[in-house]
């Protein structure tokens, strides 16, 4: 389980867990990693990732995602920062 500040809360999260209740065009799930088409525009080929657990090898945290075709907010971000855009 991941641990993910929530307003100033310390909060345990299965990032995997949570993010399979959403569809993914062209999804692969990797032991540590979403990789999948980006859920912020039209995209035909995977682009985005997202981590499941936290990475040693980059310091990347559990929940930080990346869309390589994404510009200002929907480049890169953190576990909170996505799931905004599935609820509406």
């Amino acid at each position: 389980m991941a641990q993910v500040y929530l307003n100033g809360q310390l909060i345990e999260v299965d990032i995997r867990e949570e993010l399979e209740e959403f569809e993914w065009r062209n999804a692969t799930w990797t032991a540590n990693k979403l990789i999948a088409c980006s859920p912020f525009r039209d995209d035909n080929r995977p682009s985005f990732y997202c981590f499941l657990e936290d990475d040693l090898r980059t310091d990347a945290k559990a929940g930080f995602w990346g869309d390589s075709g994404g510009s200002g907010e929907y480049e890169k971000g953190g576990f909170i920062t996505l799931l905004p855009s599935f609820l509406f």
